[in-house]
């Protein structure tokens, strides 16, 4: 059990990395694209409008996050399940009945019961 969440957590690894990357550059696009106006041409020094960028990364990152958990869990099943890793891992693990007489013997005790 524990290979198979070794397996889904190095499945998740690169692309929650990458979408990570890939909102904080959206966001910090976009907080740029809001100020620009009020930083261009004020005479401001760069470390002023570095030190205002880094102080807002605080809530670009609370908000990619969650973002990149999302895609990376959507990238990542979605990889196992087109290359069937998930049927493969199910069918891995050791049966947990005994076979067909064991399946008749429970649909009897469920279509009596229903009845």
């Amino acid at each position: 059990m524990i290979i198979l969440w070794r397996h889904i957590l190095r499945a998740h690894i690169l692309p929650f990395f990458f979408s990570i990357l890939l909102m904080m550059c959206v966001f910090l696009l976009q907080f740029l694209m809001k100020y620009l106006d009020q930083l261009a041409g004020k005479g401001l020094s760069a470390a002023i409008i570095t030190e205002l960028v880094v102080l807002n990364l605080a809530w670009m990152l609370v908000l990619a996050v969650p973002m990149g958990v999302l895609v990376a869990t959507l990238m990542a099943f979605g990889n196992l399940a087109s290359t069937n890793d998930r049927h493969s891992r199910q069918r891995s693990q050791p049966l947990q009945n005994d076979g067909p007489r064991c399946n008749r013997f429970r649909a009897g005790l469920l279509c009596d019961d229903s009845f």
